[in-house]
């Protein structure tokens, strides 16, 4: 029985008909791969949540606004008379840079998806985003009295204007203006 299964290989292997099917069964291959492979960054990017303005939730927030601005809760529950909340949310990039989809769609077509070995962990590590939790305790008009906000790993959340004002303080270009405001102000000769 051996013999005849290496008799049929080996006249398989030298027959014209074999070669026939092998060269489009691994053209096949390729195509189907690279169909696959090729979608992985574009749907990263598509699927990204918008961003979530963690700033609007403040003490005296009423609870439809906080649910606007979060999400369902997670949990909630009952303590020492007030309503505690607990939300988990993403904080994505703004929906205009979805358009670096086309790039991605750009690339895999002029690179026969070799593209996606840059873009894909690109869109997993650098421009993913940031997951949140917020503990929010209600009084019994459902009225924020208490706020805790942060980072999924427990440290404290950096909100948008606390980054955007740390940077104008932190320009020197802002700082020089403002220093040579003060001295034509003081009438101090230029």
């Amino acid at each position: 029985m051996k013999t005849l299964n290496k008799k049929i290989v080996g006249f398989l292997m030298r027959s014209v008909g074999f070669r026939r099917f092998v060269i489009p069964i691994q053209c096949l291959i390729a195509v189907f791969i690279l169909t696959f492979m090729q979608g992985c960054s574009v749907y990263c990017a598509a699927r990204q949540p918008g961003p979530c303005y963690v700033e609007r939730v403040k003490v005296g927030s009423s609870q439809p606004e906080v649910t606007a601005v979060l999400g369902n809760p997670k949990t909630y529950g009952v303590i020492n008379g007030q309503n505690v909340y607990t939300y988990e949310f993403a904080d994505g990039l703004p929906t205009g840079s979805k358009s670096r989809i086309v790039l991605y769609i750009a690339g895999d077509v002029f690179t026969i998806c070799l593209a996606e070995v840059i873009f894909w962990p690109m869109e997993l590590a650098v421009l993913k985003a940031r997951e949140g939790t917020a503990v929010v305790t209600y009084d019994s008009n459902m009225i924020v009295t208490e706020l805790s906000v942060t980072k999924r790993n427990g440290s404290p959340w950096v909100y948008r204007e606390t980054k955007q004002a740390n940077a104008a303080t932190s320009d020197p270009d802002s700082n020089a203006k403002s220093g040579a405001a003060a001295e034509q102000s003081s009438g101090a000769p230029p």
